[in-house]
């Protein structure tokens, strides 16, 4: 158990991920600094258009979400592929859908009886 440990300690690729994983996670809390003015400025425009979120700042927020996962996949050793600007950069196909909203549901109508 020793000599794997000592093995691991002396690995270069071992060390160089942890550089990459010291850079991914700055560009992590980057990434949620720009999602987090993403928002609020996704709360005004609704609020100015009546409800309508903007459809531009819909798919960026999508693509940060896929390299958002992209780079916690990497730091969490679920995958050895490192993310944007490393690796490629999210592809718009491979980023989820923005979910459907779902019809509201009509008033009842409330009659009143004497």
């Amino acid at each position: 158990m020793a000599d794997d440990t000592r093995a691991n300690l002396t690995k270069g690729s071992t060390w160089t991920r942890l550089i990459y994983i010291v850079l991914f996670s700055i560009a992590f809390k980057v990434t949620g600094f720009v999602v987090a003015i993403i928002t609020l400025v996704q709360f005004v425009t609704a609020l100015l258009n009546g409800g309508t979120p903007n459809k531009r700042l819909q798919d960026l927020g999508r693509l940060l979400a896929a390299y958002m996962r992209d780079v916690i996949a990497f730091l969490t050793y679920e995958s050895d592929e490192k993310p944007f600007p490393i690796g490629d950069w999210p592809d718009t196909a491979a980023a989820p859908s923005a979910a459907k909203p779902k019809a509201k549901p009509k008033p009842k109508k409330v009659t009143k009886t004497d």
